[in-house]
């Protein structure tokens, strides 16, 4: 989804339709809204990092080790983040971006938030570079990695639905503060923020991609794990693929009822651009602001708690179709490479200078294939090997020798939640 609509963007955004007789049917809010892709990817993050910690408290087990757990993430993400973002700084940037955005204070200080992951906490380093663009996401992604044993715990025992609950305050009262907080602290944030054209409106857009305005995408995956799990530890007594199957239904048109909804909306008045929709007071510009992800959360997470719970129908086969999950496994890696390949293959003369839809077409097709061949190398190389090794069992302590089971039980606590 986020492939798709980079490659559609830089290709100049062609109108993508299909006559039916007399009707219509216009594709392009709906690529537009692809970009919402990264809401699922803040859902499952939830419902599969918080699972292991919920199954382990509702079986009356220790919970994972946290050591291990930060361990097992840093194993997984770090490698691969690291390897694109210094072929980004070395070879890409240089060649795609003016050098005074990379020479000056505030380029320098970007470089080195992105080396730290600390990317979307400071204005001068949020987006700073197209080709870097993604990027921003895995700021919030690390600061829930971080926070997830602790605030798993609202989702024990009875309390799920007030971790939902709080997860969804949080996030309207964190995006009502920045769009409607005061303008004098917008204004001192602005000027102080070492980014060139800095307002304070972009400050408000700033703020309102910060991690309490996803609290709910991740809320709403650890509801998913909660009660997924309880269902699995009580005697089913209906059977749970017709139901599953229900959810996903239901899911799959709460995303592209909201993708259609939404995706109009930020083409017609250009909500894509966050200066623009912290500017618009509209009716429609507060309904987009609002409920964007919101909307996503709950189509994305009714969608997977269908999936899970009809995980053993025919129907949910189509998940474990073999090319699907390869997209899966190489999602990361696609995700970290493709922006600065985008970038560097629309400047191609024999791509720029065709129509948007050629454009697309061809930029998809060229570009998607080297993302693939190098996200292949990166998952292989150097993202596989890591995530073996953030796997391994803990050592038995010399001193007290681990019985085996014992052994066992350290090393499924060993094992990271989620894949």
């Amino acid at each position: 989804m986020i492939f798709m609509r980079h490659s559609w963007g830089l290709a100049g955004s062609p109108a993508v339709s299909i006559a039916l007789g007399s009707w219509t049917i216009d594709f392009s809010p709906l690529i537009m809204l692809s970009s919402n892709g990264v809401d699922l990817f803040f859902v499952l993050s939830g419902y599969l990092l918080a699972r292991r910690f919920i199954a382990a408290n509702s079986n009356g087990q220790s919970p994972p080790d946290v050591r291990r757990y930060a361990s097992a993430r840093a194993y997984r993400i770090l490698p691969g983040y690291f390897l694109a973002v210094a072929v980004l700084i070395l070879i890409f940037l240089p060649a795609l971006v003016d050098q005074s955005r990379l020479t000056s204070l505030g380029g320098l200080l970007a470089i080195g938030a992105h080396l730290s992951l600390l990317q979307t906490i400071f204005p001068f380093s949020y987006v700073p570079w197209g080709p870097a663009s993604p990027y921003w996401t895995l700021s919030i992604e690390v600061l829930f990695y971080a926070l997830l044993p602790w605030v798993v715990r609202a989702f024990y025992r009875w309390r799920g639905w007030i971790g939902l609950a709080a997860s969804v305050l949080i996030t309207f009262a964190w995006l009502t503060a920045v769009r409607w907080g005061p303008g004098g602290l917008m204004e001192w944030m602005s000027a102080r923020s070492l980014r060139d054209g800095s307002t304070p409106t972009f400050i408000r857009a700033w703020l309102s991609r910060q991690l309490p305005a996803f609290a709910m995408s991740f809320g709403v995956g650890m509801f998913v794990a909660k009660t997924c799990v309880d269902l699995e530890n009580r005697p089913a007594r209906t059977d749970r693929r017709y139901g599953g199957l229900l959810l996903a239904i239901v899911g799959g048109v709460i995303v592209v009822a909201s993708m259609w909804w939404l995706g109009d909306l930020s083409l017609r008045y250009q909500f894509f651009d966050g200066v623009v929709r912290l500017n618009d007071s509209s009716a429609a510009g507060i309904a987009f602001y609002y409920l964007e992800g919101p909307l996503m959360a709950i189509g994305f997470g009714t969608l997977l708690m269908g999936i899970v719970l009809g995980s053993d129908s025919s129907w949910a086969g189509v998940f474990r179709w073999k090319p699907l999950r390869l997209i899966g496994i190489l999602g990361f890696a696609i995700y970290l490479w493709h922006m600065p390949f985008l970038y560097l293959y629309s400047r191609l003369p024999s791509i720029a200078d065709r129509d948007p839809m050629q454009r697309w077409m061809l930029l998809s097709s060229t570009a998607g294939f080297a993302v693939a061949v190098v996200s292949l190398f990166s998952f292989f190389l150097v993202e596989k090997p890591m995530i073996v090794r953030g796997r391994r069992p803990a050592r038995p302590s010399a001193t007290r020798p681990a019985t085996g089971e014992t052994h066992r039980s350290v090393e499924r606590s060993a094992d990271p939640p989620g894949r």
